[in-house]
């Protein structure tokens, strides 16, 4: 939506306001002693609200309405009539409202009142006088940075403030950085509060920032800098190469962006100097050592610092084995192992990402497994790195510890990942294997089944047949990470699992045999898919099986089929209840790109349901008057963003040209199609084209009480009208877009959403 535009147009369609007469008048004073948002609507709908009732509203205790008579004064009076000047100086509390409605949206017409309320005036704090150089709308001079200084200095840095800190020139927030700087430094001002000044700087000034981070306390002075480096990284940068070329201070604010600088010997080592000297500030030594680590620098004098810590020795070589394990030297890691078990603790779970583990570690994570099985808390993170990065050597001796243990899937499931001959041995040796001693059957079984699985992996395909034939009786899981590997199956194992899900009485089992099952595309298994989806669902287990064929069907070459039957059924009446997921899955499995095909389908998604099921559409209306629950709708505008504008634009236009002349059309109700409108806020192209295609449909529907959904809807038809150079149609759609959207409170949320955010200061 081009806002700028809107509010152009806008400006060109203002009402003018009337001095009330004879028994109009006296009636609306009457009407007008406490009005409240849906009476003043009324009256605006009226053209009967005149200035006795704007006033009250605006000095009322009704915050909504005074918020509402103040965007009414804004944004359809033309002219300020004396008469609400007077009044407005009367009341401090109407004053305040309405500047606070032209700070978001400046009035050139207000100017001069506005002016008076930026002077001082007893009762005036400082932060209404910084409103009121908001609601000017023009770029804040210096005279009014130093107003804007004392606030933040007297601490009445609020929402006047704030607004006026966005109306600063850069020329002159760089002008007054001296000022504010000295504040600071005395403690008046606290940096958080003073990062809307920070934000209006000019590149230069933005650069100046890092001599006033210097003198900072270390919290603030990061807060500063990162200021800085998300505006100009490239500063920041410059500044840090100083400090390790010795141009300046090594201050420890510049080593938060040290690494990578740390491309030649001179820096680095300037910073391993700082680690050897025993004078240097801890928290200087602990900076150098966090930048060293960064750029993956390791050397002695790093590691010889890092375990020479005291209260930080554990965190500081937890880090140095998170980022380098693999640079460490082997004695030293060794070392390591032997000392304290938090210590040995970590360097076992770092040493499953070392490339290599040499023979040195390797005998040092076998020692423990001399005593029996992997269990415990130290051997299952030494199992994981010699399975993953141990030599065949290694695993070989490993792998007779294993066998019994309660880690053998996790062990199968690693070792399958190694992608090497040994690994196919070991597993294919297991399947002739005796079992462990004192193993159960079923037990022996499921390890089997395991290493079956674990062959798959790995290429080997003949264990699958015995895998299908055991999945009826395994865990649902198991099975699902059997479809992951061994796929797409034979057609005769794909039927035989589609029998044995038919049987099954856990449905999660049954789910994942017909999943597994479904990645077989053979004609015999989609018939028998297609049969599953048609016949009438019993219990959990039927319901989940028609799941997982529709989900089958409609990725497949059933999927015309499947959208002929969605689009007959959405003819003949309400949607039957087992068509209900039909919908979901066809837009879920639409390809990356959409074809015109695929949009026009979800058009008629978005629009056709209400006219089928009037009862539904109503009770979703009744549950989401907000346009908060209507799912299919907010399903479409979800899988169109990123789609082509005008493709989509062409499909909606369509189907709603259809449904307007359709007799059941007043089904369908404004809050389906605010709800699509919503899902589309991210991407506004799309948004403006498939709005401009359905807000005429919008606007012919019954409308409720309060008009919901028109504002959007003549917003939409203003920009179209706009770009086709209809100005008088634009005008009139941007008249009727100001009352519903920017005049009541409860609407700034949508205005938000289909307007943008209101920024004074860049002219919208």
């Amino acid at each position: 939506m081009n806002a700028r535009c809107l509010a152009g147009l806008w400006a060109a369609c203002l009402v003018a306001a009337q001095e009330p007469s004879g028994e109009a008048a006296q009636a609306l004073e009457v009407a007008a002693a406490a009005p409240d948002c849906q009476r003043l609507a009324a009256l605006q709908e009226r053209g009967e609200l005149d200035l006795h009732g704007v006033l009250a509203a605006l000095a009322g205790d009704d915050e909504d309405a005074g918020a509402m008579a103040a965007a009414i004064v804004r944004h359809t009076w033309p002219e300020l009539p004396p008469g609400l000047l007077r009044g407005l100086d009367r009341s401090p509390r109407a004053a305040h409202r309405l500047l606070r409605e032209l700070a978001l949206a400046p009035r050139p017409a207000a100017r001069a009142w506005v002016e008076l309320q930026a002077a001082p005036a007893p009762g005036r704090t400082l932060d209404e006088r910084c409103l009121a150089l908001a609601a000017r709308g023009q770029p804040l001079a210096a005279t009014d940075a130093a107003l804007l200084l004392q606030a933040l200095a007297a601490g009445e840095p609020g929402e006047g403030w704030r607004l006026a800190a966005g109306m600063l020139p850069p020329a002159v927030a760089d002008g007054a950085l001296g000022r504010l700087h000295a504040l600071l430094l005395q403690g008046t001002v606290d940096v958080a509060a003073a990062m809307p000044w920070f934000e209006r700087l000019s590149a230069a000034g933005t650069r100046q920032l890092l001599a006033v981070a210097v003198t900072l306390p270390p919290a603030d002075a990061e807060l500063v800098c990162d200021h800085v480096a998300r505006r100009d990284a490239a500063a920041v940068l410059e500044r840090v190469r100083a400090a390790l070329d010795g141009e300046v201070p090594l201050d420890e604010l510049w080593l938060r962006h040290a690494a990578p600088l740390l491309d030649r010997p001179a820096r680095s080592e300037r910073l391993l100097a700082v680690l050897d000297d025993p004078a240097a500030p801890r928290p200087l030594q602990q900076r150098a050592f966090a930048a060293l680590l960064d750029a993956r620098l390791v050397e002695a004098r790093l590691i010889r610092w890092a375990e020479a810590g005291d209260d930080d020795r554990l965190a500081n070589l937890t880090r140095l084995l998170a980022v380098a394990v693999d640079r460490l030297p082997a004695d030293r890691l060794l070392d390591w192992l032997g000392a304290d078990p938090a210590l040995a603790l970590r360097v076992v779970r770092a040493l499953a990402r070392r490339p290599v583990l040499g023979p040195a570690l390797e005998r040092a994570l076998l020692r423990p497994f001399a005593g029996g099985a992997a269990e415990g808390a130290f051997l299952e993170p030494a199992m994981a790195a010699l399975l993953q990065r141990g030599s065949e050597v290694a695993v070989r001796k490993l792998w007779p510890h294993l066998r019994g243990s309660s880690a053998w899937s996790e062990a199968v499931d690693m070792l399958s990942r190694r992608r090497t001959p040994f690994a196919i041995d070991l597993l294919q040796a297991e399947l002739a294997a005796p079992p462990p001693a004192g193993m159960p059957a079923e037990a022996q079984a499921r390890r089997l089944d395991e290493v079956r699985l674990g062959l798959v992996a790995l290429g080997v395909r003949e264990p699958t047949a015995e895998l299908v034939a055991r999945a009826p009786g395994a865990t649902p899981n198991f099975v699902r990470r059997c479809a992951h590997h061994a796929r797409p199956l034979a057609p005769d194992l794909a039927l035989r699992l589609l029998d044995a899900a038919a049987v099954q009485d856990d449905a999660d089992l049954a789910a994942e045999l017909a999943t597994w099952a479904a990645s077989c595309a053979d004609p015999a298994v989609l018939a028998r898919l297609q049969a599953l989806w048609e016949s009438p669902a019993t219990g959990d287990t039927g319901l989940v099986l028609r799941e997982v064929a529709l989900r089958a069907l409609v990725a497949g070459p059933a999927r015309p089929r499947m959208t002929a039957a969605l689009r007959a059924a959405l003819a003949e009446g309400p949607l039957p209840e087992a068509l209900a997921p039909l919908p979901f899955e066809l837009i879920a499995a639409m390809g990356a790109t959409l074809a015109p095909a695929d949009l026009h389908l979800l058009a008629e998604l978005a629009l056709l349901p209400a006219l089928a099921e009037p009862e539904r559409e109503r009770d979703l209306v009744r549950r989401g008057p907000d346009a908060r629950g209507f799912p299919l709708a907010a399903a479409v505008g979800q899988r169109l963003l990123g789609a082509d504008p005008a493709a989509a634009g062409q499909a909606f236009a369509a189907v709603a040209a259809a449904v307007a002349v359709d007799p059941r059309r007043n089904r369908l109700s404004r809050q389906r199609l605010v709800a699509l409108w919503r899902s589309l806020a991210r991407d506004r192209e799309v948004l403006q084209a498939v709005g401009a295609a359905t807000a005429a449909l919008c606007l012919e529907l019954p409308a409720g009480g309060d008009g919901f959904g028109a504002g959007p809807a003549h917003a939409f038809l203003q920009q179209a009208a706009a770009g086709r150079g209809d100005w008088i149609a634009a005008a009139r759609h941007a008249r009727a877009a100001i009352g519903g959207l920017l005049l009541r409170p409860q609407d700034q949320a949508t205005a938000r959403q289909f307007l943008g955010e209101r920024d004074p200061a860049g002219g919208v």
